[in-house]
């Protein structure tokens, strides 16, 4: 019998048939199963989805644990708002970071310090103390730069540094010693008399008028170098000349460094451009600074400038001279 089948089977092979009992590579023996196998794969794809869902849940659920332990810590102890914190210098925050890269600054030390002979004990103290100098002296000089720029600061009201050099940057543009209070008050108002302001130490942000070739190029015959603060109020008190000269030439009269409607006006000028700016208060009657007339202005050359820039000067203008009279 066993001869007789494979007979058969062999039979069928030769004439390019497939056994009754063996079903092609691939195809489903039935229909039921096919259907079987689409609904495991369904079952598959679900409880995939299912675990991915729970996973998403349960990240978005730690998110909002950290975000809520965050909130309560800050209402505990709250940090310092931008506006709160100092100015200028930051303090530097201890991290694992820091104590990482101190750790490998004192390894490197050291490894340096024990090719003198030196045990790795000895070598690893003495790295210490070499850290210990670095970080003193690091602080020395950022305390010794806070102190430089508060009193960069103080220096706008009294007689100071910014004082003379304004005097004197008047007298080389022969400009009215009159006008010096002005002159600190929009060094006030501009920078703060921040001398860290960009890199040129433009106090008085003339890098884009027609005096900024004195801020670039200094004034050597005066001993004032290119890039500096100084180098700045020349520039600026140059531009302040211009906005008198069109002050004079459109309003029909020389303005009065003590009058407080004129600083506003020339103060504006300065922040606009003075020959538009003058050119308007002539042919609106504008005799006085006032922010309706300083927005209207704005309004037809575009929104350029500050609206308010007359009125910020004039108040740092009458500070300066209520300190002056106190001192």
């Amino acid at each position: 019998m066993e001869a007789n089948g494979n007979n058969n089977t062999q039979h069928q092979k030769d004439q390019g048939e497939s056994p009754a009992s063996t079903p092609a590579p691939g195809t489903p023996s039935s229909p039921q199963d096919g259907s079987d196998r689409a609904q495991r794969a369904a079952e598959r794809k679900a409880r995939y989805e299912q675990r991915r869902a729970e996973y998403r849940q349960r990240r978005t659920d730690r998110v909002h644990k950290r975000q809520a332990k965050r909130t309560v810590k800050h209402a505990q102890d709250p940090r310092p708002s931008a506006d709160d914190r100092p100015k200028g210098v930051r303090a530097l925050k201890p991290s694992k970071r820091e104590a990482i890269i101190t750790l490998l600054v004192v390894v490197v030390i050291a490894v340096g310090l024990s090719v003198e002979g030196l045990t790795p004990v000895q070598a690893v103290g003495k790295a210490k103390d070499n850290v210990v100098l670095v970080v003193k002296d690091f602080k020395k000089k950022v305390k010794k730069a806070k102190e430089k720029r508060e009193g960069h600061d103080k220096e706008l009201y009294g007689d100071n540094t910014w004082r003379t050099v304004a005097m004197n940057a008047e007298y080389y543009f022969d400009v009215d010693a009159g006008w010096t209070d002005t002159v600190l008050a929009m060094i006030k108002v501009e920078s703060d008399g921040d001398i860290y302001i960009d890199d040129q130490g433009d106090i008085m942000q003339t890098a884009e008028g027609d005096g900024s070739k004195y801020l670039y190029n200094g004034v050597p015959e005066k001993g004032v170098e290119a890039g500096t603060p100084e180098a700045s109020i020349y520039a600026g008190v140059f531009e302040l000349r211009e906005c008198i000269r069109d002050f004079r030439k459109y309003m029909g009269r020389d303005p009065n460094p003590k009058d407080e409607d004129d600083v506003g006006l020339i103060a504006q000028g300065y922040n606009y451009g003075h020959a538009g700016w003058f050119r308007y208060c002539r042919n609106n009657g504008v005799d006085a600074w006032s922010l309706d007339a300083s927005q209207d202005y704005q309004n037809q050359i575009g929104g350029v400038g500050t609206a308010n820039h007359g009125g910020k000067v004039q108040q740092a203008w009458n500070q300066i001279r209520e300190e002056k009279k106190k001192g």
